[in-house]
């Protein structure tokens, strides 16, 4: 066939590696000397957007951000240019459009009861190309399959929501949807019914159903490189201290297989690689991109991430973990004598700079006795990130995701956070009268 013209798909993408790698030389040849080195970076992302919301289609598109960008790193702001040009041509996510609307449609006859729900879909092929004066030459092609979901259930004028987001490679990750949205059903239908209003400070146990949102906001931001070196974080000149109880083990893994999070290399051409960040309660290493590496004095930690090629990367997290323990869930719940169980939290939020945080209790129940009582109001938990750490006092031996869109400086990325069934000796909990 290739003597007649025609080229297969994996000769076609080596020669437009190829070409890529003489321009890449051209564009980094010369550096300033002040400069900590010299990147360029091409990109390709192909997109199918789809919203689905009461049952009508509000849109099934598809997009392409395409272009290549030129970065000389400095220890103040950067030189920084990007252009828009299509550089790998007909690399699409291969899936038929109509294979996602049926299903779509086909697993939501669930929500034929609520008061409203919307589903979007967003399906990414990404490849990228990466070059630098260090010596970094990198390409990767990836898949990441995304949805939204929320719904609204409202019974004699009481309102009650849930919230789901799922994540995968291929259309099949998604088969199981229907028992996630019968479950959000059944969440936002609970929230009709009375719950118990309680307050004050207790102990806390969130299952590993809740995700990771509490990691995520609690330590993965604050360990962030660039909060560290502009004096924003609570955890800045900690590095081998003690700032969780002995069983508090936290990574951001980007090796994880099949997580939101997951890279092969980041947008610097940094090979993935698991990064301790606690280990036995101590902090061991912070979130680090190329920049803030030299900045810092440590090693990159395959943490440069960009939305795209239109703006430089920066420190951010993949798949960041508090590591199971050896309990069983239900030994972490009983351990807990009287207090709350959340099932479910509803973000969060945490001023990095004081460690100060609060997350919304979506779902959650009274523990009397160590034994799982009444359904609570929602509410919110409160405390201190560095101080919440050091009261963790049992972690189970599950562990559960939440996938989602992490949002900082205007860039948004794809991320992951777990943890498991985690029992606090005592947070803050606080409730509308």
């Amino acid at each position: 066939m290739e003597g007649l013209g025609y080229e297969t798909h994996d000769k076609k993408l080596e020669r437009i590696l190829g070409s890529l790698k003489k321009d890449a030389k051209e564009k980094i040849r010369y550096k300033s000397k002040e400069s900590f080195f010299k990147e360029v970076f091409y990109e390709t992302q192909n997109e199918i957007n789809i919203v689905y919301e009461n049952f009508k289609f509000k849109d099934v598109s598809r997009k392409i951000i395409s272009g290549f960008s030129i970065r000389e790193v400095k220890r103040g702001p950067d030189s920084f240019y990007s252009e828009s040009k299509i550089i790998f041509p007909s690399y699409d996510i291969e899936i038929p459009i109509n294979r996602i609307t049926n299903l779509i449609k086909k697993k939501s006859e669930i929500f034929k009861d609520c008061k409203s729900f919307k589903i979007a879909f967003k399906g990414t092929r990404r490849l990228k190309f990466v070059e630098n004066t260090l010596g970094n030459s990198a390409f990767d092609d990836s898949i990441k399959l995304y949805v939204v979901v929320q719904a609204v259930y409202e019974k004699n004028g009481k309102i009650g929501t849930a919230r789901e987001s799922i994540s995968g490679e291929k259309l099949e990750d998604f088969e199981k949807l229907d028992e996630i949205f019968d479950e959000m059903v059944k969440r936002a239908k609970r929230q009709t019914e009375e719950g118990k209003r309680v307050s004050g400070k207790m102990p806390v146990v969130i299952l590993s159903s809740a995700g990771g949102v509490f990691v995520h906001e609690c330590i993965g931001h604050a360990v962030e490189a660039d909060h560290i070196a502009k004096n924003l974080s609570v955890f800045k000149d900690k590095l081998g201290e003690k700032i969780g109880s002995d069983i508090v083990n936290i990574v951001d893994d980007p090796t994880f297989p099949n997580q939101r999070g997951t890279h092969k290399v980041d947008d610097e051409g940094t090979p993935a690689l698991r990064n301790v960040i606690v280990e036995n309660g101590i902090l061991k290493n912070y979130i680090v991109d190329l920049k803030f590496s030299f900045i810092l004095g440590l090693k990159p930690t395959s943490s440069g991430k960009r939305e795209s090629y239109e703006v430089p990367p920066i420190p951010r997290m993949t798949n960041t973990i508090i590591l199971p323990g050896e309990s069983s869930p239900d030994d972490v719940i009983k351990e807990c004598w009287k207090g709350i169980l959340i099932k479910k939290l509803d973000g969060g939020e945490v001023d990095t700079a004081t460690g100060d945080f609060v997350f919304g209790i979506e779902e959650g129940y009274e523990i009397e006795m160590g034994k799982v009582g009444e359904m609570i109001k929602k509410g919110v938990i409160m405390g201190k990130a560095d101080e919440s750490l050091k009261r963790i006092v049992k972690l189970a031996n599950d562990l559960g995701f939440s996938p989602g869109t992490c949002g900082k400086d205007g860039q948004w990325v794809p991320v992951s956070d777990a943890q498991p069934t985690t029992l606090f000796e005592e947070l803050l909990v606080g409730m509308p009268e």
